[in-house]
This record gives structure tokens, C-alpha cells and sequence, in this order.
């Protein structure tokens, strides 16, 4: 008995065609995605590296002066701001100890979309993507000169030393001045401590209320 021969197909329809477009749509979106999670968690990973780094020069500070933390903020007093404390820029790998003069790109997180990539043409310090902590040594806490010794640190694995933020000093103590913790990655905030050890912090970090060992150096 004969077989019928079925006819050959000449191509493609329509809906078949819909189809494979839709699916390399879904697939090239999350190609996208997972390429941009990717981008972002690199760009955390360099923001955390560049807080350890800076832990690690206030370490190394305090080893050269006797004990000494760094001054974080002169208040009225004749001392240098922390970020341009020329021997805390040095540690930091730049060998004129001016931040003015040089981009020090430790002080910037990619994920910052305000902080300045160039400040050598102005003095804002908008060109930090963190902020230390105040109560680490100010030249005016309440009227009184202060600087803290590492040793003098009850807990310094709980104590932050600095943060993401929007400002060179983290939480304002009398109103005037000072800056929240900016939460940049994930819902949170890269931070590092004073024992040198940096973390990711999940969205809100305590308050002083809350967790006086986290805030307050004393």
C-alpha cells in the first residue's frame, strides 16, 4: 500500500517566531539583571575595601602617636579635619599628605551619586562618601577638648569608626553638624569598626538609645 508523503514544512510561522523573540527577551533580561547585581555587589565589595583601608590607616595613626586616634572634627581648636590630617592621607597611600592636591579615591564610593570625582578646584567636602565618628576625638564635644586613645576603647569591635555618609562626621551631637549613615548598598551600610574589621550593616543601624556602645567612643 502507498504511503502518503507529508508535505515539507518551508519555514517558520508566526506564532513559532513570537515565540523564540520572546524568549531571548526574557532571557537578555535576565542576563541584564544578573550583570547589573553583579556590577553593584563589585561596587559594595569596593566601597567595604576602601572602609577597611581607611580603618587600618586610623590604626596605624594611633600606632605612630603614642595610642592617639586621629582628630575626626577640629570644632573651634586649630586641628585638622580627619580626611585632610596630612599624616592619615600619607597612610592612606599618597605620599604629599594633601588631599587638595591629588584625588584620593579611598574617600569615594562608586555608588555615591553626589561626592565629586575632582576637588582639587574647591574645598566642599562633598568629596568624601564617608564619615567618621565624632565622638573618636573632637576639638569641641560640648566645649571640651577631647582625643581618645585605642586603648581607652572599652569595646572596640562594637564602636564605629566610620561609614557611608554624606558628610566627614557621622551623628550630630548638639544639632549643627554632622551626618547620618547613608544606606547605599542593599538596603544597607558598609562600616568599619575599631578594631579594623568592616561589615555590612542592614538598614537602620541602631540608634544611640539603642546601642550606646555602637555610637559613643567613651
Amino acid at each position: 500500500m502507498p504511503f502518503a508523503l507529508t508535505p515539507a514544512r518551508k519555514g517558520t510561522t508566526l506564532v513559532e517566531l513570537l515565540m523564540i523573540i520572546g524568549i531571548i527577551a526574557v532571557l537578555a533580561l535576565l542576563a541584564f539583571s544578573a550583570l547589573n547585581t553583579m556590577r553593584e555587589r563589585a561596587k559594595a565589595a569596593k566601597c567595604l575595601t576602601n572602609l577597611k583601608t581607611i580603618g587600618g590607616a586610623f590604626l596605624a595613626y594611633a600606632a605612630d602617636q603614642n595610642g592617639y586616634l586621629p582628630q575626626v572634627h577640629r570644632g573651634t581648636r586649630n586641628l585638622q579635619h580627619w580626611y585632610y590630617n596630612p599624616d592619615l592621607v600619607r597612610l592612606l597611600g599618597h605620599p604629599t599628605g594633601n588631599p587638595w592636591s591629588e584625588t584620593v579615591f579611598t574617600f569615594l564610593c562608586d555608588q555615591d551619586p553626589v561626592a565629586k570625582k575632582d576637588f582639587s578646584k574647591d574645598g566642599h567636602t562633598r568629596f568624601l562618601s564617608y564619615g567618621a565618628n565624632i565622638t573618636l576625638g573632637s576639638g569641641d564635644m560640648g566645649g571640651t577638648y577631647l582625643l581618645l586613645r585605642l586603648t581607652s576603647l572599652a569595646t572596640p569591635s562594637r564602636t564605629l569608626l566610620a561609614a557611608d555618609a554624606n558628610d566627614y562626621n557621622l551623628r550630630k551631637r548638639d544639632g549643627s553638624f554632622g551626618s547620618e549613615v547613608e544606606y547605599r548598598h542593599h538596603g544597607g551600610a558598609n562600616a568599619v569598626f575599631c578594631d579594623g574589621h568592616a561589615e555590612w550593616k542592614k538598614r537602620p543601624l541602631p540608634k544611640e538609645t539603642e546601642n550606646r556602645a555602637l555610637w559613643y567612643a567613651y
